[in-house]
């Protein structure tokens, strides 16, 4: 009965219009360059300014690394694909999507986990003498998340 594009930006039949998805995708593309930037700059002050050589940073480095890595090889082929509505690319580029998507989701959780654990171990035990609690540990601890 209702031929045309309904007043919500979905197509009757086809899920969103073509315009909605050029808007989501047009806001998925600038939020993957701010994140690009942004975590490049964290990662950028983080190393080159001594003074923020801690334990702490090192996680969040880790953290800038895990989206740096989603947004820059991941987001480029999920905004094609959303807005085209079609795989554009050939199965061994949608398996290496799929990998990179799983090891960066795992890399940030992981990351929190072990983040969690030394903020629970600094808060609960504040003068104990931890020994590993070094930045050149916790960059072997995240060398070893990503393996």
């Amino acid at each position: 009965m209702n031929n045309g594009n309904s007043s919500s930006g979905y197509d009757d039949d086809d899920g969103p219009s073509l315009h909605t998805r050029l808007v989501f995708a047009s806001a998925w593309v600038l939020i993957a360059v701010a994140g690009i930037i942004g975590n490049t700059l964290v990662i950028v002050v983080a190393i080159r300014y001594e003074k923020f050589s801690n334990v702490t940073n090192c996680f969040i480095v880790n953290l800038a690394v895990t989206d740096i890595v989603f947004l820059a090889f991941c987001m480029p082929f999920l905004v094609v694909q959303y807005t085209f509505e079609h795989w554009y690319f050939n199965q061994t580029i949608c398996k290496l999507l799929n990998f990179t998507s799983f090891v960066s989701v795992l890399v940030t959780v992981l990351t929190l986990v072990i983040m969690t654990i030394d903020r629970y171990i600094y808060v609960v035990h504040p003068f104990e003498d931890i020994k590993w609690r070094k930045p050149r540990t916790v960059f072997l601890l995240s060398l070893i998340i990503w393996l």
